[in-house]
């Protein structure tokens, strides 16, 4: 029976397909805009950059979809904190999450700008705050993903 991607599936593919498109174009831009001593040496050197940028990448696809293929093989750990982070709502988390990684960072630069005397409202604050809150509301989904598909293989393994 096939299981069908749930919607947070879907989204953290659409992600790592974008995330993969932007990783392709920066290796063609960076191979494309070397410059070399000839025409001859340059195309050698561009066709080389694409290459080992192409093989860089299959290496990390490859790798990265046998760990997520790893990872939620395996049943939810059994300890009591893994399993109460398994129930919490996908909004929690991403608080959680929020409040981990990106508040220390935002804090210590407002810090930074207080003592500095400048504008604490600067483009730059607004943008690690942005920046902050999307970054830990992909890592809440991936992990509440993690969890739902390792809550199921351990109701699905015979005891």
């Amino acid at each position: 029976m096939m299981r069908l991607p749930a919607l947070g599936e879907r989204v953290l593919l659409v992600i790592a397909a974008v995330a993969l498109i932007a990783w392709c174009l920066l290796v063609i831009v960076v191979a494309l805009g070397y410059t070399g001593q000839s025409t001859g040496a340059t195309w050698l050197a561009r066709l080389g950059l694409l290459a080992g940028g192409g093989i860089i990448t299959s290496g990390f696809v490859r790798m990265g979809t046998s760990a997520w293929r790893r990872a939620i093989a395996r049943p939810l750990p059994a300890g009591r904190s893994s399993r109460w982070l398994a129930r919490q709502p996908a909004w929690r988390l991403a608080v959680g999450c929020w409040v981990l990684y990106g508040a220390p960072e935002l804090g210590t630069g407002l810090w930074l700008s207080y003592r500095s005397h400048q504008a604490v409202a600067s483009p730059p604050h607004i943008a690690s705050l942005v920046s902050s809150v999307a970054a830990a509301c992909v890592v809440a989904l991936l992990l509440r993903v993690l969890w739902q598909r390792q809550a199921q293989n351990a109701l699905a393994r015979p005891i």
